[in-house]
């Protein structure tokens, strides 16, 4: 019963997202799979038991009939084909840093630095800073030394301050995706309500 409400839940909340993103700022978003990736355990205290084995790296997606590569924003939903809605990057904590990893690393050619840079990516979004390691903290993955450290160290080569140009790509029953847009896609962004952003979560201190 308790599943049938939390899916009715995500439906009704899905519809919403997409009526408000309106029809020009929402497409189908199709998953194609991990493309690089290495097997982690992240520990987080939104996860159920405080953990989860999964894995973390490159994901290759289809938007508007567009293939793209693209790292996920959460750690607590499934990857999946979705409708999408077109939201700021800027709805997403820390997302000068979350930004220019994802623009900077982004096209990583082994599993080990995909994965770091997934990492990284969580790292920023689930951490509150100013100073982001991950390989502890409230957000960390076991150790696994090179991509602690591989990760560790693009986080440190952030410049200070940075204006991204990704986008997210958003809905409440999966995984939020981000992507380099396409040229025509820029100033049209769907941004969700505050209500909608206060549902991704967030912990208390």
């Amino acid at each position: 019963m308790t599943h049938k409400r939390a899916t009715i839940r995500c439906i009704v909340t899905a519809l919403t997202l997409m009526i408000m993103a309106g029809a020009g700022y929402a497409d189908t978003m199709t998953y194609n799979g991990l493309t690089l990736s290495r097997a982690v355990t992240i520990h987080d205290p939104s996860l159920p038991g405080g953990q989860n084995a999964t894995r973390a790296g490159q994901f290759s997606i289809t938007y508007k009939g567009v293939d793209h590569w693209s790292y996920c924003v959460e750690i607590d939903q499934a990857a999946g084909t979705m409708e999408a809605a077109e939201w700021s990057i800027t709805t997403l904590p820390n997302y000068q840093l979350v930004g220019y990893l994802f623009e900077t690393f982004g096209p990583q050619v082994t599993n080990t630095g995909a994965a770091s840079l997934q990492v990284a990516i969580w790292e920023a979004v689930y951490e509150t800073g100013p100073t982001f390691n991950t390989g502890s903290g409230t957000f960390y993955i076991d150790p696994g030394l090179a991509i602690i450290a591989q990760s560790n160290a693009m986080i440190a080569s952030y410049p200070g301050s940075y204006s991204p140009t990704a986008i997210r790509l958003a809905n409440p029953c999966k995984q939020d995706m981000l992507i380099v847009p396409e040229p025509a896609t820029m100033g049209l962004l769907g941004i969700g309500t505050a209500g909608m952003i206060a549902r991704r979560k967030r912990r208390v201190a």
